[in-house]
């Protein structure tokens, strides 16, 4: 079995865990963060405005992330701060040039193997048009939303603030 696809049954097997995890989600700007999470490294968070509109996403997966805000996806990995001792005591969030296919594939396959969820399934489609737009950008093709890196480095993710919140 090759890695990519070891990686992929992994995925598709902690999709079954993967539920929202309800706590704190309203915010002062009239935002709401919805959190889902399998408990086991996989989690998604959601900032949703007032009229409950997706306006962010952060699946982290496996030390990997796709983020995606505005119509702009971006992927990245996370690389563990370790301290003197050796020990991980944080992490670092590392942003690919482009988006990286292989992620954006992982994702997708997990999305779709999560039961139904107006937020993974709005992920999924944001992905999926990300994934055909660098596709076709590859070959070319003019394109109505560009999928571009981050100019500068993003603010903390909203998983980080959750987990800050509840002492994680």
């Amino acid at each position: 079995m090759s890695r990519m696809s070891s990686r992929a049954a992994l995925l598709h097997q902690q999709a079954g865990a993967f539920r929202r995890v309800r706590m704190g989600e309203a915010s002062a700007e009239g935002t709401k963060s919805v959190w889902h999470s399998t408990g086991t490294g996989v989690d998604l968070t959601t900032e949703v405005d007032a009229q409950g509109r997706a306006i962010f996403h952060e699946l982290s997966f496996h030390r990997r992330l796709v983020r995606w805000r505005g119509g702009v996806v971006t992927t990245g990995q996370e690389r563990a701060r370790l301290n003197r001792l050796g020990r991980e005591v944080g992490a670092d969030l590392l942003f690919d040039a482009s988006p990286d296919g292989a992620v954006l594939d992982d994702a997708i396959a997990f999305c779709a193997a999560v039961a139904q969820d107006r937020y993974v399934e709005h992920l999924a489609g944001v992905l999926r048009a990300a994934k055909d737009q660098s596709t076709a950008s590859a070959s070319d093709t003019v394109t109505m939303n560009k999928v571009v890196a981050p100019a500068a480095a993003p603010p903390p993710s909203l998983l980080d603030r959750l987990k800050r919140l509840l002492g994680l």
